[in-house]
This record gives structure tokens, C-alpha cells and sequence, in this order.
């Protein structure tokens, strides 16, 4: 049955009543069906101070999920989600074309109700350094689902703010020797989430305001992964697709960068990343909700 998407020009979500019955109560006028509003993960577990992914995270945002670059002209942008709540791949291929290539100016956050720019946007003016979508025949994907790749001299940047909750969707590509492949971290200072680091024991590891939480032996260089890490602001649990957690003294993380580009210090992140939220308190209490709802998602563990 087809679905109606608006009464008098007014848009299902803003219609609460119709003729005084609530919208809840009504399956369909003249036999089209009213669709359910939509819920994302953040719409559950409010309060998010950054949300950024390729899939539509909170009912609330009606805005872009990214602005797109294409190479053969420099021209910008914005992309959507398509009827699903997914990064509009399509709306990406036709915008940048057989032959070009696609790179992510901004990153849209998501955490706040309203429309494109309402919420902390990760941003990239340099063309260089811009991470890469398209790849001149189709958008990168890992997984079956959309990914932004990232190299180690590209990364995008927002207000710099203190984090207390992470969760983050990477695929590590390439590990050298040190503390690579911060997906989420600050410009000045060891400080972030390394979704896999050094070559020979591969490692996750959050580097906080004052102190280290090191997962070691995990996964496959290659592999898709889901980090998470929450603090109470004296207690720190960092764990690796749901589990292989440590424990110990840590604090919040000072970040300002998605992804990193600092090679000299070994502060890069070489891999497509799909999805950061994070909170600027401790989510511990939701901690598993949360991260079953990203995996149930992008299908990353068992």
C-alpha cells in the first residue's frame, strides 16, 4: 500500500492531529498508510555532543549527512540520506560522475534537532587533506556499507571539546610502528581513540588527559571494528567489538580532529571510518544499548 507523506502540504512528522484524532491512531486516510516517524540511535540515547556517520542517526536532524568535492572541478555539494536513512550513494555518483573523484569538505553533525550545519560539523578546506568517498567508479564502501577513507595527511576538524563517551566504526588499513590510526583525536597532544595501532601486537588504545588504556592482541589489521570507551572522569573502560575491555585510571579525551594527519608522531588514521558519537558524559549506563544498535547496523561482530 502506498504511503502518504503530507496532509494540506503539512509534513506527516508535523501533523499531531487529524479531525482531533491523534496521528498514533490513524493507520490510513483513503487507504494510504501514514509512516511511523523516524527514531535513530541518538533519538534512544540523547544528549550526544557529536554525531556523525552515513546513516541518519536522529529524527530530530533533517539535514545533509556530508558536502561532497569533485576533483575534475572543485565543485561542492550537499549530500542527503535516501528514503531508507541511508547516505544517499546514488544522489553521490551522479553528483561526481564516471571518472572523478569524490572527497568529504564536511562532515555533518547530527546530534541536534534542525536542519544542515544545526550541530557540530567536522570540516576540511584544504583540498589535500580532504578524506576520499568516491573513487572514480563508485562510493567506497566496507562492509556493504558507505565509508569516508582516510590517509595519513587527511583528517577534519571541529571546536575542540572534552569527551567522556566514544563510539567508533573503522577499518584499519595500514599499522606501522607507534600509536597509529587515531580515528577521534587532538592536534596538539597524544591525546584520542586508536582503533588499531602498532604492527606487532595490534592494539586499541585511548590516550586520555591523563593516561593510557591499551587492548592488545586484537582482531586483524584488516578487520572492521567497533570501539568504544566511556569514563566516569577518574575510571576509564575502553573495549574492542563489544568486548576484550580494560579497566583502569583515565579521564576524558580532549579532541578536535576526526581522523589525523599528523605522520611525525605517528597521530594518523589510514581506513575508512563510517560512524563517531560521542558524548560529553560518562554512558556507561547505556554503553551496550548503544553499541548493539551500531553493530546491529553495520554488522561488524557476532
Amino acid at each position: 500500500m502506498a504511503e502518504i507523506s503530507k496532509i494540506s502540504a503539512v509534513a506527516i512528522a508535523n501533523v499531531a492531529k487529524v479531525d482531533a484524532v491523534l496521528k498514533a491512531n490513524i493507520a490510513n486516510i483513503n487507504d494510504l498508510t501514514i509512516p511511523s516517524a523516524f527514531t535513530g540511535v541518538l533519538d534512544t540515547y540523547t544528549g550526544a555532543i557529536g554525531g556523525y556517520s552515513v546513516r541518519r542517526l536522529l529524527g530530530g536532524y533533517t539535514g545533509a549527512c556530508m558536502r561532497v568535492r569533485r576533483d575534475s572541478d572543485d565543485t561542492e555539494q550537499d549530500i542527503g540520506f535516501d528514503s531508507n536513512g541511508d547516505l544517499d550513494t546514488a544522489a553521490i555518483a551522479t553528483f561526481v560522475g564516471s571518472g572523478n573523484n569524490g572527497y568529504v569538505t564536511k562532515w555533518y553533525g547530527q546530534e541536534s534537532s534542525g536542519g544542515t550545519g544545526s550541530g557540530l560539523d567536522a570540516a576540511q578546506t584544504t583540498n589535500a587533506n580532504q578524506p576520499q568517498i568516491y573513487n572514480g567508479t563508485a562510493v567506497i564502501t566496507e562492509n556493504g556499507k558507505p565509508g569516508i577513507e582516510f590517509t595519513s595527511t587527511q583528517n577534519m576538524v571541529f571546536t575542540s571539546t572534552d569527551i567522556y563517551s566514544f563510539f567508533i566504526v573503522s577499518r584499519p588499513t595500514t599499522l606501522n610502528t607507534g600509536s597509529t590510526n587515531f580515528a577521534v583525536g587532538l592536534s596538539t597532544a597524544l591525546k584520542g581513540v586508536v582503533v588499531a595501532g602498532d604492527s606487532g601486537s595490534r592494539q586499541a588504545r585511548a590516550h586520555t588527559n591523563t593516561g593510557i588504556l591499551n587492548i592488545t592482541g586484537i582482531g586483524v589489521s584488516t578487520a572492521q571494528s567497533l570501539v568504544d570507551y566511556v569514563t566516569t572522569g577518574t575510571t576509564g573502560k575502553l573495549r574492542y567489538n563489544g568486548a576484550n575491555e580494560v579497566t583502569g585510571s583515565a579521564t576524558q579525551i580532549t579532541v578536535d580532529q576526526i581522523g589525523m594527519a599528523d605522520s611525525a608522531n605517528f597521530r594518523v588514521l589510514n581506513g575508512p571510518l563510517q560512524e563517531v558519537v560521542m558524548w560529553d558524559t560518562n554512558q556507561d549506563s547505556n554503553r551496550s544499548g548503544i553499541a548493539s544498535d551500531i553493530n546491529t547496523y553495520f554488522s561488524i561482530y557476532t
